[in-house]
């Protein structure tokens, strides 16, 4: 299972055209000999915390660009099969699915949620309708190349192909046992090259506090409308939000902060502070003038602030109006706070 706060698949013709070389490479080998492999890195994989029916689940921690390749490749390798084909079913049943075993437990490899309805058709009607998508490009590209390597060479290439694949490629799997902290693993690995923004670090983190079979709600109804509501704003909002705490944090440090603060709570108390961030993060918006404040007059204080670039203020005024939001005063003390600072 490729979890949420995973990247959607991103791998184009450059990475699809590597792979292809280095399989061709193979082709005209004795396919008895086994001593040439390609060694492909590593996965990292961990169990997922789930509800004990269905399949054996494992969370992909790195690898899911590697792994959803294949998949594609097997997939061409399918369709250029005779059904009537050993190999054909071989692939369908071995790879690709998890024979009777119904809904998102048949697939053998499960992408993150955006990418699910485009990755689906390609595993589950062979010869049918592909969505447009990067699957559908990955897909025509290697059956093209089937294709032209079939008009070169002699025998059947697609089970060849399968045979290289199955018998060339190699990587090393580690699954994180119960014991590892997949949080320090998921960070070192995803600090090389680009890092990741702090409030994608912080996304992880809560996602990946959830068991498998609460994250997608968790994601939709409190994260996902955060994040849509603050867009690049999102982290420095978390960094006011432990302002308005008490902490004073760095732009580089709120992945840590917030780490700091729920490393030691269970998924209840790590559930509310998800929602409490998530109210918050309504406030800010109105805050920031990005969405509409209910209360007349309050918007022309904040666009005071706003106007004065006066961001040093804004975990104050977070946690006065949290306060006043949950009725803890009036709105005339509330506005009295913010007469230190009056608009025209």
């Amino acid at each position: 299972m490729v979890p949420l706060f995973q990247r959607p698949y991103t791998w184009g013709e450059k990475q699809w055209k590597t792979l292809w070389e280095d399989l061709t490479d193979f082709y005209d080998l004795d396919p008895a000999d086994q001593r040439s492999t390609h060694f492909m890195g590593a996965i990292v994989t961990m169990p997922a915390r789930s509800v004990p029916v269905g399949v054996s689940k494992f969370l992909v921690i790195d690898g899911q660009q590697r792994l959803t390749t294949i998949a594609i490749l097997m997939t061409a390798l399918r369709d250029a099969l005779s059904p009537s084909e050993p190999a054909y079913r071989r692939i369908q049943t071995h790879y690709l699915t998890n024979e009777g075993y119904p809904g998102t437990d048949h697939l053998k490899l499960l992408p993150t949620q955006a990418d699910r309805t485009s990755f689906a058709p390609l595993i589950e009607s062979p010869g049918g309708e592909i969505p447009a998508s990067g699957f559908r490009k990955a897909y025509e590209f290697f059956r093209n190349r089937f294709k032209t390597l079939s008009e070169n060479e002699s025998g059947n290439v697609p089970q060849r192909l399968l045979q290289i694949v199955e018998s060339r490629l190699m990587v090393v799997m580690i699954n994180l046992s119960d014991t590892d902290d997949p949080y320090l693993i998921f960070e070192s690995l995803n600090f090389k090259g680009s890092p990741l923004e702090q409030a994608d670090l912080v996304r992880n983190y809560f996602l990946m506090r959830f068991p498998v079979h609460e994250q997608q709600l968790v994601y939709d109804e409190l994260w996902l409308p955060m994040q849509t509501r603050l867009g690049q704003s999102l982290t420095e909002f978390m960094r006011h939000a432990r302002g308005a705490d008490g902490e004073e944090v760095r732009k580089g440090d709120v992945y840590a902060a917030i780490k700091r603060v729920l490393g030691d709570r269970d998924t209840g108390s790590v559930r509310l502070a998800v929602q409490r961030m998530s109210n918050l993060s309504i406030l800010y918006a109105r805050i920031l003038g990005v969405q509409a404040e209910p209360e007349v007059g309050l918007d022309a204080y904040f666009d005071r602030f706003r106007r004065l670039d006066f961001t040093s203020v804004y975990p104050l005024l977070l946690s006065l109006y949290e306060d006043y939001a949950d009725q803890q005063f009036e709105l005339s003390e509330f506005v009295a706070a913010l007469w230190t600072c009056p608009p025209n």
